[in-house]
């Protein structure tokens, strides 16, 4: 099964929510990746996965985890009942590869007990040949919630 949605890993904002969550979705050592089509954790298990081992997560060619920078959790501006977490866009240089999302964990490295956060479909998919590919995090946040 391929990427066929954005959504919330809800077991992992589930701990958020109650602060039972080891790594803060503020925390430095939080990381975005890019993702091909052949990630198969879609809107079939938002509600079950909660470690990168279940989420079947398939980096995109020569990539790794970028670390987010400067994350953020804040109340949106006007206040509008809503949060949003936001970070500086990820960035990759001299890579080949196509993506088609994003997906936000707890940790950078290739540990299979990373919680996942969310997923990002691009619906189109993003490539580069031996170039930069930068992902535009939305002004109002990466995952915004009421």
């Amino acid at each position: 099964m391929a990427i066929t949605t954005s959504g919330v890993y809800w077991v992992n904002m589930e701990k958020a929510m109650i602060g039972t969550l080891p790594t803060s979705y503020e925390s430095t050592s939080a990381a975005y990746w890019g993702v091909t089509d052949a990630t198969t954790s879609t809107d079939a298990n938002f509600d079950a996965v909660e470690f990168r081992n279940n989420a079947a997560i398939t980096e995109g060619t020569n990539m790794t985890a970028d670390p987010l920078v400067t994350p953020t959790i804040a109340l949106a501006t006007p206040l509008t009942n809503q949060m949003n977490h936001n970070f500086a866009d990820p960035q990759w240089t001299s890579i080949t590869t196509t993506v088609m999302g994003g997906i936000v964990t707890s940790g950078d490295a290739t540990d299979s007990l990373d919680e996942v956060y969310y997923l990002q479909d691009f619906v189109t998919a993003a490539t580069t040949s031996s170039g930069t590919l930068d992902v535009a995090i939305h002004a109002d946040g990466a995952l915004v919630w009421s």
